[in-house]
């Protein structure tokens, strides 16, 4: 019975019904990938903030540099929850994200919100190690290749 129902909101989803609900459902699911690109992108320009943060955790799933490119965008949203949720976002994607190192740290001292800015500082320690691991990767590499 629960699998019908998701099937069900599934279903709705993938006819480009972009409720906040039905994407929510999705991302927790781990299955935002499958939803439909466009109606997610106009979630993004969404007068509700709850909307956009629905639309950030689900794009977050995409895997891809469009994925970082559009949620980067939000980083400066009005809404604190909204910026908490895209740095988190941009965050996952480890070094994909080290462009948007510097606006970390400046989110870090400069956001109005203690909340941004904590989630901020932990993103700019995340994007590092992952550029120091693949630094370190590169490195190792290179030292068995020559040696």
């Amino acid at each position: 019975m629960e699998g019908d129902s998701f099937q069900q909101d599934r279903k709705k989803c993938m006819e480009g019904d972009s409720s906040t609900a039905y994407v929510s459902l999705f991302t927790v699911y781990g299955s935002a990938a499958q939803l439909e690109k466009d109606p997610l992108r106009e979630m993004l320009k969404s007068e509700d903030a709850s909307a956009r943060k629905a639309a950030v955790k689900a794009i977050a799933q995409w895997g891809d540099e469009e994925a970082v490119a559009l949620l980067a965008g939000l980083l400066h949203d009005r809404e604190s929850a909204v910026r908490c949720a895209a740095v988190m976002a941009v965050c996952k994607f480890g070094v994909l994200a080290g462009g948007h190192l510097q606006t970390f740290k400046t989110m870090e001292a400069e956001d109005s919100d203690a909340q941004v800015r904590a989630v901020s500082k932990w993103a700019v320690k995340q994007i590092g190690d992952s550029m120091l691991a693949q630094h370190d990767g590169i490195i190792s590499a290179h030292s068995v290749s020559s040696g």
